[in-house]
């Protein structure tokens, strides 16, 4: 069909189309299939004042994409496409739409985009028929006490598999809703990059668990090679000034912050040598002298009597004058002839 045959109001609608992407920062694709329009409209209003979802056939999303800047996102453009238009971050849009997200039961022909698993345990089914039907669907299920009983997780239904009847029938029964019912971004454009669904849709914990750990790694690797950063280099002023007072020591330099050690270890060192110096020995205290005892005067009559008590020293009788002339004649020298 030539271009003047294009019925003008879609002509309009590509220019809308195009006007409201040029005036955004921010266009991504969207998938509503299988989306009941309750949901559509609750999707909307949880967007309300962040983001606007358009919805138009998808040759009209391929023209208007192909006039502007976000034309790489033409290839994206699968299932029921729409395209949401906003300011805020690709990443933010992206949490918005799975946290608004709701579950709902499998129906038949549905899609599977993961693996439905029967966890172990009791059942609320009583004894039967379904036991059978169970393990004919690679159920491993036993009757025990009057009750069926999965004896170990399961897997019913795999990622991509189409569901069939007796399975949606089983699941609804088992009360599983593994269907997320919700607006899916499958790729958004920013600046000139395409961010495609599977680095939109992180997990925020286990992303700042890995932001955590690249962050310990960084700092042990800038302080393992002395790289100073504004988040190390409080450590390394640190260090530098333990070894540097370190090294004072060693050579008893006094400064500012080896005084008070100095003066510590000056002290430790001549109680040391006092410790292995000879005790003197001790002084001996001089006796305190008694004071005198005054003796009571004595009576006159017994200092008379003392008197009498006293006799005068004998004298010795001196020897004969012969006596002394007999020594005297044994101690003449000898006569020379």
């Amino acid at each position: 069909m030539r271009e003047g045959d294009i019925p003008q109001q879609k002509v309009d609608l590509v220019n809308e189309l195009v006007n409201l992407i040029n005036e955004n920062s921010v266009v991504a694709v969207v998938d509503i299939l299988n989306l009941p329009s309750k949901q559509f409209l609750q999707m909307k209003h949880a967007l309300r004042g962040k983001a606007v979802v358009r919805m138009a056939r998808k040759s009209a999303l391929l023209r208007a994409l192909e006039q502007t800047d976000s034309k790489g996102l033409v290839e994206y453009l699968k299932g029921m496409p729409a395209i949401l238009v906003s300011s805020e971050n690709p990443f933010m849009l992206s949490k918005i739409l799975k946290s608004s997200k709701a579950t709902a039961p499998a129906k038949e022909g549905t899609t599977l985009n993961k693996d439905i698993v029967i966890p172990a345990g009791e059942t609320s089914f009583a004894p039967g028929p379904v036991v059978g039907e169970m393990q004919m669907m690679g159920v491993k299920a036993a009757i025990e006490g009057g009750k069926v009983v999965v004896k170990e997780d399961s897997v019913l239904a795999k990622e991509g598999e189409v569901v069939d009847k007796k399975k949606a029938d089983l699941m609804a029964k088992l009360g599983l809703e593994p269907i997320e019912i919700g607006l899916d971004m499958v790729a958004a454009y920013e600046n000139g990059l395409i961010f495609t669904s599977d680095v939109l849709n992180i997990d925020t914990e286990e992303t700042l668990s890995q932001l955590a750990i690249a962050s310990a790694n960084a700092f042990g690797l800038a302080y393992s090679i002395k790289y100073p950063t504004s988040d190390n280099i409080e450590m390394f002023i640190k260090e530098a000034f333990v070894q540097a007072k370190g090294l004072a020591m060693e050579v008893d330099y006094m400064c500012s912050a080896t005084a008070e050690d100095l003066l510590k270890k000056g002290v430790r060192e001549a109680s040391a040598l006092e410790s292995k110096l000879p005790a003197a020995p001790a002084e001996e205290k001089p006796k305190e002298e008694a004071p005198p005892v005054e003796k009571p005067e004595e009576a006159p009559e017994e200092k008379a009597e003392e008197t009498k008590e006293e006799a005068p020293p004998v004298e010795k009788p001196e020897e004969a004058p012969e006596e002394k002339a007999e020594e005297t004649k044994e101690e003449a020298p000898p006569v020379e002839k």
